[in-house]
């Protein structure tokens, strides 16, 4: 009788675990087949595997009349049967026209205990049979369902390496820390990456207690506290570790500890898994110096200010009062250009006076320092007030002023001297900018839990360019006029005093036709508190 002979498939996902599956069904299912030709008195038996089994065909021949390859070839195409095949005249059974010279053929399924088909336990012979031993038929059924319990044997084995070789593959490459001990903590195997963060090596460390890998006594005795508990039936233990390295270096580390059992519920090895975060602990500790400097840093560029404001007010006033004491008439006449030189003057002081004033608001926003103390506001009185301290300058200007409330205005919610500033910022730059013979409007609106405050003109507008970076300190329009140049810290210090509000500042303009900035607060109810409607509305326009 000739050796058993295999013939390959397409290789597998996994081509070396097949190729170990089926060395290892060649050596345990020949004599099986051994088995099933003397039974059948038949010089070929084979196994045919159903489609997407990972084993190939597995046959063994007696006899030259069958020609090996030709009968691999001829029975390619037929598929595996669920129930038994018993042809004693093959004759014209179109599934094997590929093999004139077979005449007998047995079929029997391969079907798991769960009752999955697996493949075909095939019998043939190149002379036709008369009948067959019903005993025989049932050998041969008995023999097929060992056949099936060693293939469905083989086939779990195969996936039991595939998965060891998988988390063989993690834990070798992975840059976590992994670490297996038995059930008296003794380390079993660990990984690279635990051989990089402990400073040890594999062969040095295997058959030592786990916690005697640790240098650090502390780390020592935390690490042997986690195995004590889950050997004592915690099902995970968590925590942090640090330890100081044999070159001195001080690491960190997230633990996970927890147990593995074996079929019995014996405790077979406990496992610790670990994520280096050493990195992390540094990136903190330096955020947290970052923090501390800019702490430092926030507080010496206030004291700066405050004592740079301070210094340079005092000046300041000075200055203004002796401005106002040379445009006294009572103490003494000047002449026209003097009386010139003099208002220049003190209008150049106040508005130096001014830029501090607006630096040093930036800089206690930026502490957080300014003095923020929110409530309810009736809206016709602050913004008829707002309007007022800038009827002068429009009336030098020939700008026409116009308040809009609807009836029944909710009260606004914030705080008073700053919305008066923002709002007294907006109309002042409205009226500057704007021609004589034009308009500056103050409105309010209510839309959902917001409350719009709006300052519109015919001004001059802005560029299209301009308007995403008029809130930048030190920043103004390009088209603005020579003579209403300034530093640019208004509209910043109004964003920042809105955004401190829960709110903004949107901007709108129309190059020659004019701009619309609105003060966006939240409403009263949005903010948590009890409006009380004003019980008048009412429209104003100029003559306030």
């Amino acid at each position: 009788m000739a050796s058993p002979t295999t013939t390959r498939r397409p290789p597998s996902a996994d081509p070396s675990a097949r190729a170990r599956l089926d060395a290892g069904l060649e050596s345990a299912l020949s004599p099986l087949l051994r088995v099933a030709l003397h039974l059948l008195a038949a010089p070929v038996a084979m196994i045919l595997p159903a489609s997407a089994q990972p084993f190939s065909i597995i046959g063994i021949t007696s006899s030259a009349s069958l020609e090996w390859d030709a009968l691999l070839r001829g029975l390619a195409g037929v598929q595996p049967s669920a129930v038994l095949e018993v042809l004693l005249d093959v004759g014209s059974d179109e599934r094997f026209a590929a093999l004139p010279e077979l005449r007998f053929y047995i079929g029997v399924p391969l079907i798991t205990k769960q009752g999955q088909l697996i493949g075909t336990l095939c019998v043939i012979d190149s002379v036709r049979r008369s009948h067959t031993d019903p005993c025989d038929l049932e050998a041969l059924q008995d023999l097929a369902a060992g056949i099936a319990s060693q293939l469905e044997w083989h086939g779990s084995a195969a996936r039991l390496e595939q998965e060891r070789n998988f988390y063989d593959a993690v834990a070798q490459n992975a840059d976590f820390l992994a670490i297996a001990t038995d059930a008296l903590g003794c380390v079993a195997r660990l990984n690279p990456c635990a051989e990089q963060m402990l400073g040890i090596d594999s062969a040095m460390a295997e058959h030592q207690p786990i916690w005697a890998l640790f240098s650090d006594p502390v780390a020592a005795r935390l690490v042997e506290r986690a195995m004590r508990r889950v050997l004592c039936g915690a099902l995970v233990s968590h925590g942090e570790l640090s330890w100081l390295t044999t070159d001195g270096s001080r690491r960190h580390a997230a633990l996970s500890c927890s147990i593995l059992r074996d079929g019995s519920g014996a405790i077979s090895h406990v496992v610790i898994t670990g994520i280096d975060t050493s990195a992390l602990r540094r990136s903190e500790s330096a955020a947290r110096r970052s923090a501390q400097a800019t702490d430092q840093a926030l507080s010496a560029r206030g004291e700066f200010f405050n004592f740079v404001t301070h210094e340079l007010r005092t000046p300041l006033h000075a200055i203004s009062g002796y401005c106002d004491l040379l445009l006294d008439p009572g103490l003494g006449s000047l002449s026209p250009d003097q009386i010139d030189f003099a208002k220049e003057i003190r209008s150049a002081s106040d508005h130096l006076f001014a830029l501090i004033s607006d630096l040093l608001d930036l800089s206690k926003l930026g502490a957080g320092a300014a003095n923020f103390a929110p409530k309810l506001l009736r809206p016709a009185p602050l913004l008829r007030s707002c309007l007022s301290m800038l009827k002068t300058a429009a009336q030098q200007n020939g700008v026409i002023l116009s308040l809009e409330v609807g009836a029944n205005p909710a009260p606004i919610y914030g705080d008073e001297r700053s919305v008066r500033q923002i709002l007294v910022n907006l109309l002042s730059n409205a009226v500057k900018f704007t021609s004589s013979g034009g308009s500056v409007r103050l409105s309010l609106a209510t839309d959902g839990d917001w409350q719009r405050l709006m300052v519109t003109d015919t001004g001059i507008g802005l560029l299209e360019d301009d308007l995403a970076k008029i809130f930048e300190p030190f920043t103004q329009a390009r088209n603005s006029p020579a003579h209403h140049r300034s530093f640019g810290l208004g509209l910043t210090l109004s964003q920042k005093l809105a955004e401190l509000h829960g709110g903004r500042i949107e901007v709108s303009s129309q190059l020659g036709i004019g701009s619309s900035f609105t003060l966006v607060l939240p409403s009263a109810q949005r903010s948590g508190q009890n409006p009380a409607h004003e019980k008048h509305g009412f429209v104003e326009q100029s003559g306030l």
